[in-house]
């Protein structure tokens, strides 16, 4: 493997102040310096600087650290930051303790911190390329990649493209993976709160990219359109001012996991701060629900950034992870299990419900919780109510909604109709419908979004990822 053309370089062992250095160092070529470290860590060798890169065509700042010669004896982690121009500095408190047990790769992904910026199509086509010559040029075997956010979907999707790169996954509150349309309905609950994440480092990037996000939906002529508008320089010019963390934030709500989730075989941690509000826990439950080989942890009191809000925590969790892999934990159905219960909510707010029914009856409530049991029907009228791992499992119609808000998260519906709706609102992520005559009926306007669900019915049967509108006349 060639040596890149380092400027500047240096091979060094060094404290706390030559990591610092190394890390946040002065400006190179006019670049903000990241902002690293400021307790003491042991002595580990370093070396960063400025690579060419052959994908942008441009330069690519690369710190690495841990033993530099390349030895199959020692395993690389490679480490891909989030929408944070911050770059490699969002990984300051975890680069010392990993570096003394495996070689460490980290990058300014380009269009982000020091890497060079510029008017591109940032796609995760291109960064997967990116990362594909990286491992290659850097690294011996398959590595341990890991991902925050942008850089956590980017990881599943350079893993699913490129599976010899990648030995194991470790995805750290993932963004994207849930259709846009499902993200922009979380984040417009969360407008007006002023502030999306709980690290400073973090907040205003992802302030602008959640204004973005939310303005374009408003401005675009059509988000089907946005595909177009990305590859399309004069377009991204018009519409994103060719900002890079804009580019890359759209293409990320571009990539369409649905009929690749179930295929990714490499073992997979699934990192998540309970109080994250960038990318919900509930994004996570997804990819454990669809994930093969996959285990799931949850930080409490922590948020979008769990290796900046709590870094002893996350850093125990990752390094006991990598030195002694947990067996597989997905997220399974509850089994159908016969209940004479039922279960009423009316008028009341706040109601939760927990374990098997044989049927819920829920009218004029808000904010209803049902998590974690089977059920033989379920009767919606002017309420919202969110279903957590449930099966419902009924003869004529599965779950009936008028007027209604529904989130459905690792849910499996089967009935001779599984889904009866009138003027409803249903957001479905991981989600199954087995109709013995129709997935879906709708006997006025109603509106429905699939992330990664499975349909099944005599009118087809596959995967759907999008929105949609349903009336009288539509057919699932």
């Amino acid at each position: 493997m060639k040596e890149p053309p380092w400027f500047p370089g240096w091979v060094a062992p060094i404290t706390c102040a030559g990591l610092c250095l190394g890390l946040a160092g002065c400006a190179i070529g006019g670049r903000p310096p990241a902002i690293l470290y400021a307790a003491a860590e042991p002595m580990v060798e370093h070396r960063a600087g400025m690579i060419d890169e052959p994908v942008f065509g441009g330069q690519l700042y690369l710190f690495e650290a841990g033993p530099l010669e390349e030895t199959d004896e020692v395993e690389t982690v490679v480490l891909v930051h989030g929408l944070s121009d911050q770059g490699v500095g969002d990984w300051r408190h975890v680069v010392p303790g990993l570096a003394r047990r495996y070689r460490v790769l980290v990058l300014d992904l380009p269009g982000f911190a020091r890497s060079d910026k510029g008017d591109h199509h940032y796609s995760f086509e291109r960064y997967g390329e990116l990362l594909h010559w990286l491992i290659e040029e850097r690294a011996v075997g398959p590595v341990t990649l890991v991902g925050h956010s942008l850089g956590g979907a980017l990881a599943l999707f350079h893993a699913d493209r490129w599976p010899n790169d990648v030995s194991r996954l470790i995805l750290v509150d993932t963004a994207g993976v849930l259709h846009r349309t499902a993200y922009l309905k979380y984040v417009a609950s969360l407008r007006g709160t002023g502030i999306f994440s709980k690290s400073p480092d973090l907040r205003e990037g992802l302030n602008d990219f959640i204004g973005w996000l939310l303005e374009a939906t408003e401005k675009l002529p059509g988000t089907d359109r946005l595909g177009q508008i990305l590859a399309d320089r004069k377009l991204r010019r018009r519409y994103l001012r060719s900002d890079p963390s804009a580019v890359a934030g759209a293409a990320m709500t571009e990539v369409d996991f649905s009929q690749r989730l179930h295929l990714i075989e490499q073992p997979t941690l699934v990192i998540w701060g309970e109080d994250d509000d960038v990318a919900p826990v509930r994004t996570g439950q997804v990819l454990s629900a669809r994930l093969p080989d996959v285990r799931m942890r949850i930080l409490p009191d922590v948020g979008h950034a769990p290796m900046l809000e709590s870094p002893e925590a996350f850093n125990r969790l990752l390094l006991a992870t990598l030195d002694s892999w947990p067996p597989a934990e997905p997220l399974r159905l509850p089994e159908q299990v016969p209940s004479h219960r039922v279960g009423t909510c009316r008028g009341r707010d706040d109601v939760s419900f927990r374990g098997d029914y044989a049927r819920l009856e829920i009218q004029g409530c808000d904010r209803v919780q049902v998590r974690d049991g089977s059920i033989g029907q379920v009767i919606i009228d002017n309420a919202s109510v969110e279903f957590h791992n449930v099966r419902i499992d009924a003869d004529q119609v599965g779950l009936q909604a008028g007027e209604s808000s529904v989130v459905l998260t690792n849910v499996r519906v089967e009935a001779d109709t599984a889904l009866l709706l009138d003027n409803a609102r249903i957001d479905m992520a991981a989600v199954e419908l087995v109709g013995r005559r129709s997935a879906v009926r709708s006997v006025n306007d109603s509106n429905l979004v699939f992330s990664i669900c499975r349909i099944q019915s005599p009118h087809g049967s596959g995967t759907l990822h999008g929105a949609f509108e349903f009336n009288e006349d539509s057919k699932l």
